[in-house]
């Protein structure tokens, strides 16, 4: 983006565009940027990873849909299409690894990240699920920029997989 200002006598006003012009271009660029929202299913059954997941990906400028039980989640998956599944492994009595096998083939869709603090991908991997372009894994406790390292890194393989 080009920005240029016409001065006339005063140089007050040109400073006034120009600092205009950038406080708008950045924030378009920090609020929207992408063309759209895209949508995140979290499942999660405890409540405060839940928040702060939710939080997170509301401030990364998703639109975020919750479930607590495996129950939730089949009824939000069945109703709506989602970009993005993130679930714990460990649901309480459920698997969050069934919401994979729901998805009928090794590499799901929509893409999956699955996290745990049980479990880890060698458990995954003998579930007979491929960690790749569709699903990562990542151990709990996680940084949220490792987190939004991994959606990154799915979005930019979203955008240029032939889906």
């Amino acid at each position: 983006m080009q920005i240029t200002a016409i001065t006339g006598h005063g140089g007050i006003g040109a400073s006034y565009l120009i600092a205009i012009c950038l406080l708008y271009y950045l924030r378009v660029l920090r609020l929207c940027p992408r063309h759209y929202m895209l949508s995140v299913l979290v499942v999660e059954d405890h409540q405060a990873v839940r928040d702060a997941l939710v939080e997170a990906f509301q401030g990364w400028n998703y639109t975020v849909q919750t479930a607590s039980t495996m129950e939730e989640a089949v009824a939000h998956l069945s109703t709506r299409r989602f970009d993005l599944v993130v679930t714990d492994v460990d649901l309480g009595g459920s698997s969050g690894l069934e919401l994979l096998r729901l998805s009928g083939t090794p590499q799901p869709r929509p893409p999956f990240i699955v996290i745990s603090g049980r479990f880890g991908p060698k458990e995954i991997l003998a579930s007979g699920f491929e960690v790749g372009d569709r699903l990562k894994y990542l151990q709990k406790p996680f940084l949220l920029t490792q987190l939004q390292t991994v959606v990154a890194e799915l979005e930019r393989r979203g955008s240029t997989a032939n889906d």
